[in-house]
């Protein structure tokens, strides 16, 4: 990638998560320091349909704040769910995100210039059980890279 800001290397990221990786629906969430403690989606690849816009997915201390991605911003881990249809961590979600086609998804912090998680990449997959140990370490790596790539820009 040559992006020369942070909202090009986001879109080039999710759309080549897209048409690279086959997976069903790629975005970045940046938290936003509001009283609802809600997201902004710095870009979005795939299909969504209005899914994120009424999704109401939150970092707060609520069951909507405690799924993967409220998870991934307030520990700065990984969080894969295998299953939107048996993780219970997803039951908010489960019946929305079975109708828009994903099945399992993943979270994966990035971290801005200070060190803190300034955003996470939201990967949604069409499949149950699409991201196995390998899977995680790639886009682990993946995530550290644009990190990095965040970093420089900010510097």
């Amino acid at each position: 990638l040559r992006a020369r800001s942070e909202a090009e290397i986001f879109d080039q990221i999710c759309t080549g998560l897209v048409e690279f990786g086959d997976y069903r629906m790629v975005t970045v969430a940046v938290p936003n320091d509001d009283p609802g403690k809600t997201f902004r989606y710095a870009s979005i690849a795939g299909y969504d349909d209005g899914y994120l816009a009424n999704a109401h997915i939150t970092w707060n201390d609520e069951p909507t704040g405690n799924g993967p991605l409220g998870m991934a911003i307030k520990t700065g881990t990984v969080q894969v769910n295998q299953d939107f249809e048996s993780n219970p961590m997803a039951r908010p979600w489960r019946e929305e995100a079975l109708r828009h086609g994903y099945r399992s998804s993943i979270v994966l912090p990035l971290r801005g210039h200070q060190g803190p998680v300034a955003a996470a990449l939201v990967i949604y997959a069409g499949e149950p059980e699409a991201f196995d140990a390998e899977e995680v370490q790639l886009l682990t790596a993946l995530a550290d890279d644009i990190s990095y790539a965040l970093s420089r820009i900010a510097s």
